[in-house]
């Protein structure tokens, strides 16, 4: 028996109010790009894309703030499942505040850094720890031509690369780095590294270049890559901070293996 009409345009929009009705809201992510150091001259833009990032896959809502101690807060944090930093310098937070921090982490939240994110917090040892080490200068400059290894391709961010590609950007070397407490997405390719003045290799010897762990039940992600607009108008690199982000929100289930 065929239904009229109207009944059947009244089941077909009750069928889609119900399946609108289903579908999650979009999480909330904060981006801090609060620069007290070197001021990168992408920063703004980097944030625009990331916030374009998030509306059209309709995975995450992006509030951008250069005011650190007005957003950290144990309140406001309970707005967002991921934080992001691309900030310089020694961010102006209390000692409530950074302990608060770490603990909306720890509870199961994410935490991404981008590029400078290591160059920052320098008077603040638990930060080091949790994004896995402090900037150490980066002797291959802007526009440098680097191989890179994918060392988890399966992982979300790191689809989009094959095992080993070429990259152009400004490369960091770290302190109080450890490969055992991270698990590695990307490292400089040690076989056609430049050896150039500054150089500082690791005990591991290896040249991390993006890595993720956790932080008691929360995720971290960090890529040192994004320096400049050629690194922030591709959309490999793109796909990357995108995904890192969805993985440390939570939207996106990939277990890692932290030695």
């Amino acid at each position: 028996m065929r239904l009229p009409f109207a009944v059947r345009a009244g089941l077909a929009g009750a069928c889609l109010g119900l399946a609108l009705a289903a579908a999650p809201p979009p999480r909330r992510v904060l981006m801090v790009i609060e620069t007290l150091g070197f001021h990168h001259p992408v920063t703004n833009h980097a944030a625009q894309v990331l916030q374009a990032l998030g509306k059209q896959s309709g995975a995450f809502r992006l509030d951008i703030t250069r005011h650190a101690e007005t957003t950290l807060t144990a309140r406001n944090l309970r707005r967002y499942s991921a934080v992001v930093f691309m900030t310089t310098g020694n961010l102006p937070l209390s000692a409530v505040q950074k302990r608060d921090f770490m603990r909306w982490l720890r509870a199961g939240h994410g935490f991404v850094g981008i590029h400078c994110a290591t160059d920052t917090n320098y008077n603040w040892p638990a930060y080091g720890r949790m994004i896995g080490g402090y900037f150490n200068n980066h002797p291959w400059k802007n526009g440098s031509r680097l191989w890179l290894l994918n060392r988890d391709p399966r992982f979300p961010s790191q689809r989009q690369w094959p095992r080993r590609f070429l990259w152009s950007d400004e490369f960091y070397q770290f302190r109080n780095w450890h490969r055992r407490r991270v698990h590695i997405l990307l490292q400089l390719d040690p076989r056609t590294l430049p050896h150039v003045a500054g150089m500082k290799p690791p005990p591991s010897g290896i040249f991390a270049s993006a890595w993720v762990k956790y932080w008691g039940k929360g995720r971290v992600f960090y890529t040192a890559l994004g320096h400049g607009y050629t690194a922030w108008n591709n959309p490999q690199f793109r796909r990357q901070v995108e995904m890192g982000v969805r993985w440390a929100d939570g939207e996106i289930p990939y277990r890692v293996s932290v030695p």
